[in-house]
């Protein structure tokens, strides 16, 4: 299962649409940043790749209300100002 096919698995398990699903693909994509790998096989992701999939899938719902627990101390520097600005997003704040 590609990344790709993961963003398809995963939002209609959270409740999207297949037509939300390819509307917000591309964001998905970009703000997981994983542009290069979106098409290689899950298995070979690092644990971060695959959380920050997951997390740009979860917050492309615009949920009212979103729960996580503390970051990874291994994030990156691009992973943790996508997190920080999708929670501003989610927040409501400017």
């Amino acid at each position: 299962m590609s990344g790709r096919d993961n963003i398809y698995l995963n939002g209609s398990i959270l409740g999207m649409s297949r037509k939300q699903i390819d509307a917000a693909t591309d964001a998905i994509i970009e703000s997981s940043g994983l542009d290069e790998f979106i098409d290689i096989p899950v298995k070979v992701y690092s644990s971060g790749m695959y959380v920050r999939l997951g997390f740009a899938i979860a917050v492309s719902l615009e949920p009212e209300t979103l729960i996580t627990t503390r970051s990874s101390p291994s994030a990156t520097r691009s992973s943790s100002v996508v997190a920080s600005s999708a929670f501003t997003s989610c927040a409501g704040v400017a």
